[in-house]
């Protein structure tokens, strides 16, 4: 066998060896989707909840203008940041405003971000990102990173302010429970499945009904029994060197140029 081909038009010339490969292959492949793909989020502001595909949730509605995330970086400002409504009139003019800088050699305050933008999730956390604002000419821009640290208290940050294309945006990570999404939309561990994930269920419990189905087949009205009711049983016989020709095929398809005769 000079070449591997799984087409639906040469699916007929290949011989169950072959066909246990690409088999190998897909669980391969799925394994790898399951393993790495992540949720999509979304916000919504009118209800302070983040949503992601998987099913879970992120519920900020606690946090608040009444208990906003504060956190003081290396210039000695307070920076007060509201995922869930504006600050309000106790802020001044940062009312309008989700973030503020609360500058203690001046004594104002002055408004980091203008309405929420986007939802992105990484491995990292959850990132909340908001439109730049202007303020006496000068432009900023603000989001929020949520890193899930079961069990943990919340502790925010400011973990960097970069300045470019005229505007100077500001990073605020937030790690701690509130971080971690649930199924509930509290804090907690995440759970639900992703796409690869649930693929390889269902192929498991095709395999399943397949197995039960052609036993019960054959032991009602084939008569047999034992060993004569497993299907394929010379394939199954066969099945330990057949993965390990699986990954030696996988290894050297990966690896090498070619891959030797197994």
């Amino acid at each position: 066998c000079k070449q591997f081909v799984c087409g639906s038009s040469h699916i007929s010339a290949l011989s169950p060896k072959m066909l246990w490969r690409c088999l190998l292959v897909l669980v391969a492949v799925l394994s790898s989707i399951s393993g790495s793909s992540l949720p999509t989020c979304t916000y919504d502001t009118s209800t302070c909840i983040v949503s992601y595909s998987d099913g879970t949730k992120l519920n900020l509605k606690q946090y608040d203008s009444s208990a906003p995330f504060k956190a003081t970086w290396s210039d000695s400002r307070e920076y007060v940041y509201s995922p869930c409504g504006f600050l309000g009139s106790s802020y001044d003019d940062c009312s309008a405003s989700n973030s503020c800088q609360d500058d203690v050699y001046s004594g104002s305050y002055k408004p980091l971000s203008g309405a929420y933008s986007a939802c992105t999730n990484s491995a990292t956390g959850t990132l909340l990102t908001y439109q730049s604002t202007a303020v006496s000419g000068t432009n900023f821009d603000f989001d929020s990173d949520f890193v899930c640290s079961p069990g943990s208290v919340n502790i925010a940050a400011i973990t960097s302010r970069t300045y470019s294309n005229a505007v100077y945006t500001y990073h605020m990570s937030i790690t701690g429970e509130v971080g971690c999404p649930t199924s509930g939309g509290g804090g907690g561990d995440s759970g639900g499945m992703n796409f690869g994930s649930i693929l390889l269920l269902i192929l498991f419990i095709v395999l399943i009904i397949y197995l039960v189905g052609v036993v019960a087949y054959k032991a009602l009205y084939k008569g047999a029994r034992g060993v004569e009711m497993i299907p394929n049983v010379e394939f199954w016989t066969a099945l330990p060197g057949l993965c390990k020709g699986g990954v030696i095929f996988i290894y050297y398809s990966i690896c090498k140029r070619g891959y030797t005769y197994v």
